[in-house]
């Protein structure tokens, strides 16, 4: 199985929804102490009591929804993990021991210094199939 980067089922596709929703949960606890400030506005000093559970308890239901950031870290790590060790076990040139992050990384160098190997390959031998070629290709357009 050939790992996927884009697309539907892509990898980065998938790790950018939960960065967007990771996003998304930071700017919620941003905008509820930005409306609380609104809310608190509307109080004098004299009648600021009226608000003081919402006032005491407003940081720790921020913090709880914080928590969640957690839940899509985890899930981000192992959408990571789980994908990238899919596709190094159907790889003859796994790098990829056991699920873990620092396999994963290893994994990922690993097909980069392959790619990199490709590419300094093809830029040698390029120039030497163009002079070995009858009709080389016009690079002029």
């Amino acid at each position: 199985m050939a790992l996927v980067y884009d697309g539907t089922d892509g990898l980065f596709t998938r790790l950018g929804k939960l960065i967007a929703m990771m996003d998304a949960i930071r700017a919620h606890q941003t905008n509820l102490k930005t409306l609380f400030a609104t809310v608190q506005g509307t109080y004098s000093s004299t009648d600021r009591y009226m608000i003081d559970q919402l006032s005491g308890n407003l940081e720790a239901r921020i913090e709880e929804a914080g928590l969640i950031l957690q839940d899509v870290r985890a899930a981000a790590e192992k959408t990571l993990i789980e994908m990238t060790f899919a596709e190094a076990r159907s790889s003859t040139t796994n790098a990829m021991r056991e699920k873990t992050v620092q396999d994963d990384r290893r994994e990922h160098d690993h097909e980069v210094l392959s790619l990199c190997r490709s590419v300094e390959q093809w830029e040698r031998d390029f120039p030497l199939l163009l002079r070995r070629s009858e009709h080389p290709p016009r690079l002029d357009g």
